[in-house]
This record gives C-alpha cells, structure tokens and sequence, in this order.
C-alpha cells in the first residue's frame, strides 16, 4: 500500500517536474518572506509558564517594586571624580537614563545629596555638631560662596536681623576694630549716616562673617543654616570645594557615602532600577545604554554598564553569534564529508535539501510567529544532520538504480518506491520524538 503510494508519487514528479519544481520554487519564496519575522524569545515566560502562581506574582512584585539593578561605573581616568565638571556631566547623563527603555529610577551620590539637602537634615549637615569649628565655617564659607549676590544679600539681612541687641553691639565693636586708619577717616567724614559694611575690604567681610557667626547662639545658627540652605543650588552646579566639604570627612570619602563613591571618589557608582527582569528587557536595556554612553561622553570618564542585566542582555548576541558559527562548522563539516565519503555525481545535492526544509521551517514560524528560544535554536544542527541523512539515502538509492538501469524513469520510481516507506517511517518516528517535548512542563522545551 505505502509503496504504491510512493509508486503513484514518483509518477506525478516525471509527469509534471517543471511545474512541481517551479510550486517548490514559489512556497520556499513565500515561506522565506517570514524569515525576517522571526524572534529570539528569553523573556520569564520561555522558562516559567505565565499562568503559573511564581509567574504571576512576580509580575505583581515587579510592577509593585521595579525589577534588577543595572549598575553603571564611572571611572575618572585622572585623580577623583568629586569635582564640579564630572559631577555637573553625570548629573546631565542620570538624566538621560531616565529615557532609557525599563528604567524607573535611578540612585547616584548626586540624588541622593539633593535629596538630603532638601529635607530637614540639610540645617543639621550645616550645624553638625560632629563638626570641628573650623569644618564647620568653612562648610558655611563655601556654601555662601556658592549662592548667587542676591541670595547673598538676603541671608546677610537674615542673619543680621536674628542677633540680640548686644550681639549687635559687640559685632559693631568688631566691625570697628577692624578698621583701618584710612578707613576710619572716611566714615568720620561721612557723620551720623555712616555705613562701615560699605566701607570693608573683601577680607573685612569675611572676617565679620565669620565672628558674627560665632556670636549665634544654636537655635540662631540653626535658623540661619535653614535660611541660607533655601538658596543653596542643585549638587551638579556646586563648586568643587563646597562637594568636598559635603562628601569627604577628614581626607577620605563619609562612610555613608563610600558604597557610591568606591576607592576613595575615584569611581562613582549610579544604580539603575529597571521595570521589569527578564532577558528580553534586559537585551533592550543594553542596546539602548550602550547608544546613550556612545553618544553621551563624558571627559576624562569611562563608563561601564555591569549587574545581572548586563550579564543577561548580553546573551542574546552572544547565542546568535555561536549559533551562526556552530551553523557554519556544521554546513562545512557537512561538505568535507560528502566530498569524502559520498562519491556519487552532484554528490553536495542533499544540502540543496536542507536548506530548502531550513527555509520552510523557519520561514513558518515567521509567519505564525512561533518565536525563537535556545532550545529550539539548538536542533538547527540536528536539523542539517537529519536532513542531508536522508538527502543522502535517496541520492544513493537512485545512482545505484541508475547504475543498473540508466532509465530515467524507471530509476526515479524504483528509488521512491523502495526508500519512501523507509524513510517515511524514520520521519514520523522523529517528528513523534520531537512532539513528546510538548509533554514538558517548562515552555523553553515546548
């Protein structure tokens, strides 16, 4: 009966081969068409099945509370990145990352400092009684440098409008003491409307800002440290002195801040929380971080992308690179041996087979978006082994029918008749092995 059906087969193909050939000619070109549609899948549900109990609640926790970290290193080549030009340049770059596909969040030394200056523990950093005095006032000196002339002019107007009376007194005396005799002529001559502060040097009025800050009792300094932190700017536009004064403590990074800032300032780590983890993300998230350090340099700075997103974002062109290797060794293996061992005309005519079943294979899967994973990445070369197999037998049953009878014709039927029912049965038996893979409860295996 199967023979028969071979015999009736292999009729149709001497019949009618132009057109059966030019049918086969036009499905693989439809078939190709879906090549480009195909995907690589690695996303959680290749590994978990997404109806499962552990899928779904991660899918809560994730939506609830982000997904992994990426962590991004950045690296001054030269000395320490605490300085007013990286750290304006990082700032500008976190602020790129918040463009970046799956990022929600990010965490730096420089959020997390505008953040502290911004609450209530900003006056408590200006007052710190962990401070030493001449810390403390140079803290203080810094952050007045770092205030605009209006702003200036407002804390000293608040500052002097918050002493007591005698504290006004004694800082009149002060004021006077420091006068020179040139200076004290001139305000002799100008009489009762007299204004000594208009009359001081710049080393003057650094030398009563300091005396009338130690004049404040503790509330008053904590009043004033309030006022002045009101016109404090950003951390990116702080000058380098005044990032010193917040960041290093007796020489070396505060341990606070020391995770961020690894070895001393010479790294500044920025951690990025992403959405979601899974390795489809995580492939997008690399892609688009490496386009925005390429186009987002920064002087003097290298940037490195690490964590288990980098690791797993990675895979993707990594696997597709060893599988087009191990895809090539596989086709060239396949032509070494023909060449060898198979000593028949055409004898590299079964890998014109394969690479027609490769296409339509594939090709479907294109068309009804049966997407990519690693297992089913890893049978191409089983597919190319079994495909020019059976190429193989039947190219050498019809050169040994050939061989005996040189009759086109009846050589064609013979060899369909004789290895159809052979082969067949050898390929339903594969597609059966295949199919038990549904039985898996893994969707990687189905």
């Amino acid at each position: 009966m199967i023979q028969k059906i071979f015999k009736q087969f292999s009729t149709k193909v001497i019949r009618y081969p132009k057109i059966i050939i030019a049918l086969v000619a036009v499905i693989t070109c439809i078939l190709a068409l879906g090549l480009p549609k195909i995907q690589l899948k690695m996303g959680n549900d290749v590994f978990v099945n997404s109806h499962s109990a552990v899928y779904q609640n991660t899918q809560k926790a994730q939506a609830a509370f982000g997904g992994d970290n990426a962590y991004l290193l950045f690296t001054a080549k030269h000395g320490s990145v605490i300085n007013h030009e990286t750290f304006a340049a990082i700032a500008a770059f976190e602020k790129q990352l918040h463009a970046v596909p799956h990022i929600v969040h990010t965490t730096s030394v420089i959020s997390l400092l505008n953040q502290q200056l911004k609450s209530t523990g900003a006056a408590k950093l200006a007052n710190s009684e962990t401070l030493s005095p001449a810390k403390q006032q140079a803290l203080q000196t810094d952050i007045m440098a770092n205030l605009s002339k209006q702003a200036q002019a407002k804390v000293q107007q608040s500052l002097l409008a918050s002493l007591t009376t005698p504290q006004k007194a004694q800082l009149q005396a002060y004021t006077l003491n420091l006068l020179t005799p040139t200076q004290q002529m001139a305000l002799a001559r100008q009489g009762s409307t007299a204004n000594p502060a208009m009359l001081l040097t710049v080393p003057q009025q650094v030398q009563i800002s300091q005396y009338t800050y130690q004049l404040l009792t503790k509330p008053q300094q904590a009043k004033f440290a309030q006022v002045m932190m009101q016109y404090l700017p950003n951390v990116a536009n702080m000058s380098t002195p005044l990032l010193q004064d917040l960041i290093i403590e007796n020489g070396h990074v505060n341990a606070k801040l020391a995770t961020l800032l690894p070895k001393n300032g010479q790294h500044l780590l920025v951690l990025a929380t992403l959405d979601k983890a899974d390795m489809d993300s995580d492939v997008e998230l690399i892609k688009a971080l490496n386009q925005t350090i390429k186009h987002h340099p920064i002087k003097n700075v290298t940037i490195r992308v690490a964590g288990q997103p980098a690791i797993l974002g990675n895979i993707s062109g990594e696997v597709t690179t060893t599988m087009a290797i191990m895809l090539s060794l596989a086709v060239i293996m396949m032509v070494i041996i023909l060449a060898l061992v198979f000593h028949v005309r055409r004898r590299l005519l079964s890998l014109l087979f394969v690479l027609i079943g490769l296409i339509w294979s594939f090709g479907i899967m294109g068309w009804f978006n049966i997407s990519l994973t690693l297992a089913t990445m890893a049978t191409l070369p089983i597919l190319i082994g079994l495909g020019t197999d059976f190429g193989v037998q039947f190219q050498n049953r019809y050169e040994e029918e050939y061989r005996n009878q040189p009759i086109v014709t009846t050589v064609i039927q013979k060899a369909a008749s004789t290895m159809g029912p052979g082969v067949g049965s050898a390929l339903i038996v594969m597609i059966c092995t295949f199919l038990t893979m549904y039985l898996s409860k893994a969707p990687l295996m189905q």
